[in-house]
């Protein structure tokens, strides 16, 4: 499933796209542990006070929208009966069969969380890349303090910085985390290892204007062994559990916008003006 601005949800049948249906607000992010199984997430446009929105897929229809008083941003689903999604005042969760109301996790509950990554029920990765630059993990319960991993951006504020934009977390002991200038960093269930430049071709286009939601890098790993980057220029890469490799030119100069490898052998990739782009 892919979701679009235009308020579209696609559906990949494993050989062609389809808009699969139009739902109102769910426009920031969608998340897919089986194909029977979806939640997606967005704003619902309201004049003077936009909330968030969230709907699940069960394999055969889109449910109704259960609103909140504010903007769902990022989601991540370890099953059919467990999701993790971010507000702008906190965090809710689904638990098989209605969502809770936003949580405030202390520090962790912050407008700036960009990724979310959510491997089982007792473990989820956050990661924050707006107006600052942290990372914060959930054991089943609650929120961890707040950690800096980006060694040149140290509660980073404004344009300018180093921000991470993105995370994946195959397993609760391995996760990727990538940022606006092409840096990796990886955690080993323990602490966060980096930054490592590994794409210093990325335009960085969130630096030249930060109000375009472009935010130049994203990852997704189907295990430690295994990821994909994208950037802003069209640009992969792939990480092989020791090095990366790339940045190779696969889309011109077009921004990859996400991308999703659930195997080492497929990766799903979008890019700002609607294309796909297939990895297997």
């Amino acid at each position: 499933m892919a979701v679009d601005n235009n308020q579209n949800i696609l559906e990949w049948n494993g050989a062609n796209w389809s808009t699969q249906a139009s739902i109102e607000g769910a426009g920031n992010a969608v998340s897919c542990p089986s194909p029977s199984f979806c939640a997606a997430v967005g704003i619902h446009m309201v004049p003077g006070n936009n909330g968030g929105v969230a709907y699940t897929w069960n394999g055969r229809s889109w449910s109704p929208p259960t609103y909140f008083p504010a903007i769902t941003q990022a989601v991540s689903c370890a099953s059919a009966s467990f999701c993790m999604a971010s507000t702008l005042n906190g965090f809710v969760t689904w638990n098989g069969s209605s969502w809770s109301s936003p949580t405030d996790s202390g520090p962790a509950a912050s407008a700036t969380i960009v990724s979310i990554a959510c491997p089982s029920v007792l473990f989820c990765m956050a990661v924050s890349g707006i107006t600052s630059s942290y990372a914060t993990h959930f054991n089943g319960s609650t929120w961890s303090s707040p950690q800096y991993v980006d060694g040149n951006n140290v509660q980073a504020q404004g344009a300018g910085q180093d921000l991470l934009t993105s995370v994946s977390c195959p397993s609760e002991s391995f996760c990727m985390a990538v940022d606006t200038s092409g840096n990796a960093f990886t955690w080993n269930g323990t602490s966060w290892s980096g930054p490592e430049d590994v794409d210093g071709s990325n335009a960085q286009q969130w630096v030249a204007n930060p109000n375009n939601g472009e935010f130049g890098f994203f990852v997704s790993c189907s295990s430690s062994t295994f990821c994909m980057g994208v950037d802003d220029s069209g640009h992969i890469l792939a990480w092989n559990g020791k090095y990366w490799s790339g940045p190779s030119d696969v889309d011109g100069t077009n921004s990859i916008d996400s991308i999703s490898c659930p195997a080492s052998s497929f990766c799903m990739a979008v890019d700002e003006s609607g294309n796909a782009l297939t990895f297997k």
